[in-house]
């Protein structure tokens, strides 16, 4: 049965309908669809129909705590990402001293190319950020 209109809603009069509470299943969901998982999907995982699933991910709060839990899921892989490449450079420093011609040549190519890349991003950036300067953006 479907629910009445929030106009027809018999509380204080101009007073919308309250809103669902959010269930741990939502929560479950979020975190389902967030690491990559369909609606359906997640919806089955999180115990509910994919039915349900697609429709409560329609929803406007939903997407608003998707994009959040998405964005944490990005942040947490950046930060191990850093963490690696502080022990990828450290393995690079070390092997520019290994025995092999072939591991010190390797390594030394890496860090050059590795620095020309940053470089380049860096003027890059540093152009973009005055173009926008320059058209107020």
């Amino acid at each position: 049965m479907a629910s009445p209109p929030d106009s027809a809603y018999a509380g204080y009069p101009g007073q919308k309908r309250p809103r669902a509470a959010w269930h741990a299943a939502d929560a479950a969901l979020v975190a389902y669809m967030a690491s990559g998982m369909s609606a359906s999907e997640a919806g089955t995982k999180a115990g509910m129909s994919p039915r349900t699933a697609r429709r409560k991910a329609a929803s406007p709060e939903f997407q608003e705590r998707l994009a959040e839990a998405r964005a944490q899921v990005v942040e947490q892989a950046t930060a191990q990402l850093a963490q690696a490449a502080t022990d990828a450079v450290s393995t690079l420093k070390r092997l520019l001293t290994a025995d092999s011609e072939m591991a010190r040549l390797g390594a030394a190519r890496a860090i050059l190319d590795s620095l020309m890349r940053f470089r380049e991003h860096t003027v890059l950036t540093a152009r973009l950020n005055a173009l926008e300067g320059m058209y107020g953006e």
